[in-house]
């Protein structure tokens, strides 16, 4: 079963909440990760693009992509674990050393948090990955429950992920928004029963996001005030 990060709610009652994607929604994630792939790639002499990185890495898990990328260029060394540790290497360091403040993503969660919605998060981070992100966000590991997600092989997150977050949070799927920034979770989201607006990134935003309720550039004043109507709206 997926790790919690932190206790269940001993609240029985339902709850509406949030869910999302924490290192893709509060940092440059997949920007980093692209960068990260790109520098480790390059020692093997694989220059990483764009149009590389959605074929391969978008859809799927880091390892299933590196295995691919590997089998279909004739680098099989790739599907070596340590190709895949070098990226997480570079990545999470990328994402440790970020300074930039997600002040759209603090004022939402914190407005959330003030009309009683609770939030939880999807994660592929360490703990203390997790704990300097919450600190960004002027979070507590008491405001948010915090899931790690395992490598399933397949684009993260499932809808599998989500149904056990809304399990270990007590609440009911149709009572659980995500923002979502690939079309893959908004998919997943979907098929987990739960209502959706997406919030792509510079190497998502060409995805079909169709059945999500809102696709929003960024989390702006008009942005939140959207979302709080969304996750209110049951």
């Amino acid at each position: 079963m997926d790790a919690a990060m932190n206790p269940q709610s001993d609240s029985s009652e339902p709850m509406r909440a949030l869910f999302f994607e924490l290192e893709l929604l509060a940092t440059s994630g997949r920007e980093f990760l692209y960068s990260a792939a790109e520098k480790v790639l390059s020692k093997h002499d694989i220059a990483l693009t764009p149009a590389l990185f959605a074929r391969y890495f978008v859809p799927s898990s880091l390892t299933t992509a590196v295995r691919r990328l590997g089998a279909d260029r004739g680098t099989p060394e790739l599907s070596s674990d340590g190709v895949c540790d070098a990226i997480r290497s570079v990545y999470v360091e990328m994402i440790q050393h970020d300074d930039h403040e997600n002040r759209g993503l603090i004022a939402l969660t914190h407005d959330l948090r003030s009309h009683g919605i609770e939030l939880g998060a999807l994660t592929c981070l360490d703990q203390d990955s997790v704990a300097n992100l919450l600190e960004k966000l002027n979070l507590s590991p008491d405001d948010i429950h915090i899931m790690a997600a395992r490598d399933h092989g397949r684009a993260f997150p499932t809808a599998q992920d989500w149904l056990t977050l809304a399990k270990q949070m007590g609440t009911s799927t149709a009572l659980c928004t995500v923002a979502a920034t690939s079309a893959a979770a908004c998919k997943s989201a979907l098929c987990a029963g739960m209502r959706c607006f997406a919030v792509p990134d510079s190497l998502t935003s060409f995805q079909d996001f169709s059945g999500a309720d809102y696709v929003i550039e960024s989390l702006d004043i008009a942005a939140e005030k959207l979302v709080l109507k969304l996750v209110e709206a049951f």
